[in-house]
């Protein structure tokens, strides 16, 4: 994972736009690359949003980002996509959930908020096998909280998935 930069802007658009994408976007609407340059000015003068690239073997696989980080409550909203359905079930969501974690851990934050839009059924399964509890229902959007000591748990259980237990281990202390 890598921050986003101007150059990674063409591509955000694009995949933002893509019908695959965009109806699961908290913002169903498309965007411009003005909207999304006007978008990296507000990340970059932020202290409560962090986004990232995801790659795989340097190639622009997917998207992550941190936001709404409260300092004091220790949390944040987050959210993943990837890009082409190759990469649906092959792990790599596993991999990035792992080192955003790792960015958390860092950052000091301990909860992790996630908003999914109800029709989003690999989101939600997802959110669920990282430890993600059921809050309640915002509009379009199921509301799971991950608490630390779960979330921990659901980490553990998809890092042995993609054969990085030892490596979680060793970054978490476990």
């Amino acid at each position: 994972m890598r921050l986003v930069n101007a150059q990674d802007l063409p591509l955000l658009c694009k995949w933002r736009n893509h019908e695959a994408i965009r109806p699961f976007m908290d913002d169903c609407r498309m965007v411009t690359p003005q909207v999304m340059t006007v978008w990296l000015n507000k990340q970059r003068a932020s202290n409560t949003s962090l986004a990232y690239m995801c790659c795989k073997a340097e190639i622009a696989v997917g998207f992550t980002e941190l936001k709404k980080i409260d300092w004091e409550r220790r949390s944040c909203e987050g959210g993943i996509f990837l890009f082409g359905e190759k990469y649906f079930g092959s792990g790599l969501a596993y991999s990035i959930a792992l080192c955003r974690e790792i960015i958390m851990q860092r950052l000091g934050i301990t909860m992790l908020i996630s908003r999914i839009r109800k029709k989003n059924l690999r989101g939600i399964n997802f959110c669920k096998k990282y430890g993600g509890k059921y809050q309640g229902e915002e509009k379009d959007f199921l509301i799971f909280v991950h608490d630390y000591a779960p979330r921990m748990e659901g980490l553990q259980r998809l890092a042995e998935k993609i054969e990085r237990a030892a490596e979680f281990a060793h970054i978490f202390k476990t």
